[in-house]
């Protein structure tokens, strides 16, 4: 990479200081002009240059010693060595609180992406944090890793909906100063395996051991490790040291490789332990009792649990707790109420494996939805996956969707909940759950619903804490979902998926700080609609970013359907930026069997084995017929559906009515006259399918008819539009309609 010129190293310098290069004092442009000379163009001596400077931003004088004492003249030496003094008096000259959570970092190997919610619980468990007025520990030590990515430490890698960094890097050069350093000071010692012969200190205080896949490495004999605080272990147990001997050991991280059985049950002897984190495709066997760790303030297992009673609830000092994945062998239903005595936890993840049958995932979810109505201090509840990535094509389309209407029956969860994330491509609600709107503080909210009703989005908007908002629509809505006005004022993010987007709509005044809209839905479906309807003009100062999905179509098709999207958008000179970008593969609707009836969800239909004479009602569409029906074994109430109404699915299309899409609906649209079947013509009385843009509709009996069949008498049959003056050759009925 070329250096940087003059004007884009000193642009670089004076933003990483006061935040705009436009924001620099006049009195400091000359001084400021010869820092960014001699740091040579390279960005990474520019930036730590800026750390010298961050707390004495408008003293001149300060500058100018800066300039002349503590910046070595890269342009005449440009070397490792040269870098290497100015990282030295970049970390001589940091706050003392900063300088042990940076010596910390040599804890990682070379290009270890680190997660910064492990980072700042591991520098608290280290005493590196000091609690500060209306502050707690947790959010001071966050404070710290934001001050060591804003002197230039840390590098982002990815940064959440939310403006969170939620994963960053150590520059190689940086990490291999701070590796020397923390050596030199006896801070760390880091060890891979292909390390032999480097001297270490006599008694190590923290211990970073990276073997990788090799079986014969070891951990070096010559040390003593009885004073150890920290230990960071990677790669195959039986390399490992044994734990049982770290009676000091406040942190440890371990990740083991794969297949490989992990033996902790003497983790209890580790009386001082506060932060346990165990990683990797391994099964673990941890202790049935865990009481003894009474200073564990964060438990992550990301590892199968072969066997752990539930004595886990008796650690009331847990704030952050991991569930593993096999929830089902961790905490059983029986004890699910013991878990009340968890109270301090704020923070609760459950892990969903790629591999999880629907009832495992189910099972587990179950579990979870009696468990989170009895943490009284919980701030944030998430449900991540395992081996997925947001942009895999994988299973994205599964037919895994665990709908949850369970939870809708659970006490509510804790109104101190600010974060509410349920992983969409699996956890699915019918409709948003009726305790949504009692969670006063929520702020961050992902979901993933089969339904949305206007009430929906009118109970959402009275979220007034709600910053960043993930909606999944896992079928075509039935009705516009429209944000006006009213609600979401402080809303900042918005992701919306669904399979059209011509469902969407913003009125004038919707979601007045809105930074980010992120679309996802199907590119077969831009050109069918008039997107202006849409009312992206009302949208301000907003980054937008669509993807669409559609699968085996030309480039040319691809560039026509960007191009009335961006049109669309671009109407609106406000809109900040537009990115569009294909993903080769489309949204299906989740089918839903059964059908709701009026009154709630039927989750177990079956079959009933007697057959029904003419002329039976069927509870769903209200019309007669006669044969087997299908009815609900969960409630006591007598429900029966036909076929027809017991598998319907939530939208349609049908080919007598080109570019029409159906969209389920429990009850037809009001009408003084009463509304008929545009296929039959008889009046509609129960369930319906109704096209909203040519206000059509039809019987689910009529909806499903086939294109094409063979009669009774065997001769082939096309379904067509016929007048009134023919008559059906059965039954001689001679209304107008289907043939």
């Amino acid at each position: 990479m070329e250096p940087l010129n003059d004007d884009f190293s000193r642009d670089l310098l004076v933003s990483r200081v006061f935040g705009d290069k436009d924001k620099c004092p006049e009195e400091l442009n000359e001084v400021s002009y010869e820092i960014a000379r001699k740091c040579g163009g390279l960005p990474l001596a520019t930036i730590a240059a800026a750390s010298l400077l961050l707390s004495r931003p408008d003293k001149p004088d300060e500058w100018i010693y800066v300039q002349k004492s503590l910046i070595p003249d890269l342009r005449i030496q440009p070397t490792s060595e040269g870098m290497a003094q100015l990282l030295n008096n970049s970390f001589n000259n940091l706050p003392h609180h900063l300088k042990a959570c940076m010596l910390y970092l040599s804890i990682y190997k070379e290009d270890h992406i680190i997660n910064p919610d492990d980072l700042v619980k591991q520098w608290v468990a280290e005493d590196f944090v000091s609690a500060t007025e209306g502050k707690s520990l947790d959010e001071a030590a966050r404070n710290h890793f934001y001050e060591l990515v804003h002197r230039g430490i840390l590098e982002t890698e990815h940064i959440s909906c939310s403006d969170e960094v939620v994963s960053c890097t150590v520059h190689d050069m940086v990490l291999n100063f701070i590796k020397r350093k923390a050596m030199e000071e006896n801070f760390v010692t880091a060890i891979d395996h292909s390390q032999s012969g480097i001297r270490l200190a006599d008694k190590v205080r923290r211990l970073s051991l990276h073997f990788g896949y090799s079986k014969d490495a070891k951990a070096p004999a010559c040390i003593r490790l009885s004073q150890l605080r920290s230990l960071v272990f990677s790669g195959f147990w039986k390399c490992g040291p044994s734990i049982s001997e770290f009676h000091l050991l406040r942190v440890l991280f371990l990740h083991g490789k794969h297949g490989e059985f992990l033996d902790l049950t003497r983790i209890r002897e580790l009386f001082l332990l506060t932060y346990l984190q165990i990683e990797g495709n391994v099964c673990i066997d941890l202790p049935s009792e865990l009481q003894g760790l009474k200073y564990l303030r964060t438990l992550h297992i990301g590892a199968m649990v072969t066997f752990l009673r539930s004595e886990v609830v008796h650690l009331p000092p847990l704030l952050h707790f991991r569930l593993p994945p096999n929830l089902g062998y961790f905490v059983d239903a029986g004890s699910v109420q013991s878990i009340e005595e968890l109270t301090n936890l704020q923070d609760l993840q459950l892990a969903c494996p790629q591999i999880a049958t629907s009832d495992h995932i189910k099972h587990n979810m179950k579990l979870l939805g009696s468990i989170i109505g009895i943490l009284k201090s919980l701030k944030s509840l998430t449900v991540v996956p395992v081996c997925f990535s947001e942009d895999s094509n994988d299973n994205e389309n599964s037919s895994i969707a665990i709908f949850l209407d369970f939870l809708d029956k659970v006490p509510p969860p804790c109104s101190l909940l600010q974060r509410l994330e349920l992983f969409p491509r699996v956890c699915v609600f019918h409709r948003l759950p009726s305790w949504i709107i009692t969670i006063e503080k929520l702020c961050i909210l992902k979901v993933a619903v089969m339904e949305l009703l206007r009430k929906d989005i009118e109970t959402l908007s009275m979220l007034n804490a709600l910053t960043v908002f993930s909606l999944y629509v896992r079928t075509t809505p039935a009705e516009p979902i429209i944000f006006d006005k009213s609600g979401f004022h402080v809303l900042k993010y918005f992701k919306f998926k669904c399979s059209t987007v011509s469902s969407l709509r913003f009125d004038e005044g919707a979601m007045p700080n809105l930074q980010r809209l992120k679309m996802e839905f199907n590119g077969s479906t831009v050109e069918q609609y008039n997107l202006e309807n849409v009312g992206f003009k009302h949208l301000s100062g907003v980054k937008v970013s669509a993807k669409i999905c559609i699968a085996g179509t030309s480039e040319a098709n691809r560039m026509a359907i960007a191009s009335v999207l961006n049109n669309a958008i671009r109407q609106n000179t406000r809109i900040s930026s537009v990115i569009i970008r294909f993903i080769n593969r489309v949204i299906k609707d989740l089918p839903i069997v059964p059908t709701p009836h009026t009154d709630h969800m039927h989750e177990n239909l079956r079959l009933d084995k007697s057959v029904r004479s003419w002329p039976t009602q069927c509870d769903g569409c209200k019309e007669l017929g006669a044969g087997h029906r299908f009815k609900c074994e969960q409630c006591n109430s007598k429900v029966y559906y036909d076929m027809c109404c017991a598998t319907a699915p939530h939208t349609l299309k049908h080919p007598l009515f080109p570019g029409s899409v159906f969209r389920f609906l429990r009850k037809p649209l009001a009408s003084e006259c009463g509304r008929a079947c545009d296929a039959c013509g008889d009046l509609m009385h129960g369930f319906v399918y109704h096209c909203f843009e040519r206000g059509l509709d039809l019987h689910p009996r009529c909806a499903r008819l086939p294109v094409r069949t063979a009669n009774v008498k065997g001769y082939v049959m096309e379904l067509r539009r016929v007048s009134a003056c023919s008559r059906c050759c059965i039954c001689m009925c001679g209304k107008e309609g289907y043939r």
